[in-house]
């Protein structure tokens, strides 16, 4: 049984059957998350990502622990894994690999209780009009290569940046993506700092991601059981 809360922006909420999984929490309201291990993801310190204020839970509740992206300062030692890109760890019962972002940071693979989680951080193809070819090719080439370590892999729940912003090549990285691996759940994240979800709602509707309508998630708050 998995429980998936989308926050706001970047953040979710994952609850699966021993653990809560929260990722990249910066705002928003968070359900009560007793009687489980708490993990609290950061893929890097970008202000929409990331808040001190995490470190309060720990006033409210017992076992929490935290995964941080090994450059963001934290001050403090006990109960923190730092990860660096392109590693993996066996830590507090989960299986975690790191990619490395193509803006700061990493993102995720992450397997907890038997199923597959991946949340890309700010790990995007971020192509901008007006940016230099050289900078826009690096992009390409980048998150390609990056997203190569993900192919053959099949993802239960998949939190993938589609940031309106970048207007017609918005869906460029999750494209890319969804022909590398199988993802049953598709999360898109990044907008609401930039319009919500109904600024992104047009590229969602565009004729390359209907074979994947299906396992599009886009409420605001979405609860998915028996995965």
């Amino acid at each position: 049984m998995v429980h998936v809360t989308r926050i706001y922006h970047s953040g979710f909420l994952v609850e699966t059957e021993n653990y809560f999984l929260l990722f990249d929490y910066f705002k928003g309201e968070l359900p009560e998350l007793f009687g489980k291990k708490i993990i609290v993801f950061v893929s890097h310190g970008h202000g929409d990502h990331y808040t001190p204020t995490i470190f309060e839970l720990e006033q409210k509740y017992e076992n929490v622990s935290y995964v941080f992206y090994h450059k963001v300062s934290t001050r403090r030692e006990n109960n923190i894994l730092p990860v660096k890109n392109h590693e993996k760890y066996e830590w507090e019962g989960l299986e975690i690999q790191t990619l490395q972002s193509t803006d700061e940071g990493c993102a995720f693979l992450i397997k907890a209780d038997g199923k597959t989680f991946y949340h890309a951080g700010d790990l995007n193809w971020w192509h901008w009009e007006g940016e230099p070819e050289q900078f826009n090719e690096w992009q390409k080439g980048m998150y390609r290569k990056e997203t190569d370590a993900l192919k053959g892999n099949v993802i239960d729940c998949g939190f993938i940046v589609v940031d309106p912003r970048q207007e017609h090549n918005a869906l460029l990285g999750i494209m890319e993506l969804l022909k590398k691996c199988e993802i049953t759940h598709i999360f898109p994240m990044h907008f609401d700092e930039w319009g919500g979800i109904e600024a992104i709602k047009p590229y969602l509707e565009k004729e390359e991601l209907k074979p994947y309508y299906g396992q599009l998630e886009l409420e605001k708050e979405s609860i998915i059981a028996d995965i």
